[in-house]
C-alpha cells in the first residue's frame, strides 16, 4: 500500500494542466456600508457611502466568495490594482 498524501490532488481524469487555464474572476472587496431600504430608497447622484474600511486598511481578495489574500489599494498607470500583503492561512 502507496501513501499518496504527497501526490498533488487533480479532478478525476482531468490533468492539471488542463486546470491551469481555466479563467476565475478575483473581487476586491473595499468594504461594507450598512444602510436602511428607507436610505437606499432615497438615493440622490452625489451622495456619498461611508465604507467601514479605512483609508490604509487592507482590502480582501475573494474568489467564488471565499477569502484568499488580503493587500492594499495601488495605483497601476492608470487603474486601481492590489498589493498582496498576505495570503490566506498564512
Amino acid at each position: 500500500m502507496s501513501d499518496r498524501s504527497d501526490q498533488p490532488v487533480q479532478a478525476q481524469g482531468i490533468p492539471a494542466t488542463v486546470l491551469d487555464s481555466v479563467p476565475v474572476a478575483v473581487e476586491a472587496i473595499l468594504g461594507v456600508a450598512r444602510v436602511t431600504v428607507k436610505d437606499l430608497l432615497a438615493l440622490q447622484p452625489g451622495q456619498d457611502f461611508v465604507l467601514d474600511t479605512a483609508l490604509g486598511d487592507l482590502v480582501e481578495l475573494r474568489i467564488n466568495g471565499a477569502v484568499v489574500a488580503h493587500g492594499e489599494l495601488v495605483a497601476v498607470n492608470d487603474h486601481f490594482g492590489i498589493r498582496i500583503k498576505t495570503l490566506a492561512g498564512q
